[in-house]
């Protein structure tokens, strides 16, 4: 593998963490919004489209960068050993990484959610009187998706990394 190659790889990964922030963290506040609507959604926004922005050219317009910044210039030799390991699978261990960062990063507040809307199905007395419990739909559905999206990039992790693979063209 050569010092290129690993940038690639590092630098598409790092994208992709970029864009799934993005999605899952930035796209639910756009319901949040206490008077100044306008202002708000004009500025998350801008804020997304950014991040957007900023993760679609990290990944792919990675060659690109490791020109512009000269990321593989300065080094004493050409090849970097790390045994058996190609840019291929460092790429799909990092997607792994991300499938289950989005599983353990949503997954208690899933359950949580889960555990209130039942608390609140079978509770005699008013459940929103209870201080410190709050059920809020719009969490719960995004964390479930974000659940559902980290299972799917853990278990085609390999389709997904031959897409970026087959869209990124040699430079």
């Amino acid at each position: 593998m050569t010092k290129k190659d690993f940038f690639d790889v590092f630098i598409k990964c790092f994208g992709i963490i970029i864009a799934i922030n993005a999605v899952f963290n930035l796209v639910p506040n756009f319901s949040f919004s206490e008077g100044n609507f306008e202002v708000i959604l004009l500025l998350n926004g801008a804020i997304v489209f950014f991040m957007l922005l900023l993760s679609w050219i990290l990944i792919y317009k990675t060659r690109w960068l490791i020109k512009l910044f000269r990321l593989s210039k300065g080094f004493d030799s050409e090849e970097i050993v790390l045994g058996n390991l190609t840019g291929h699978s460092l790429l799909k261990n990092g997607i792994i990484l991300s499938g289950l960062f989005l599983i353990v990063d949503n997954l208690p507040n899933f359950l949580n959610s889960c555990f209130l809307w039942f608390k609140k199905q079978v509770s005699a007395q008013d459940f929103d009187v209870e201080i410190g419990l709050y059920l809020d739909n719009n969490w719960w559905m995004i964390s479930g998706i974000s659940i559902f999206i980290g299972i799917i990039m853990v278990s085609n992790s390999k389709g997904i990394t031959a897409w970026f693979i087959a869209e990124t063209p040699d430079d």
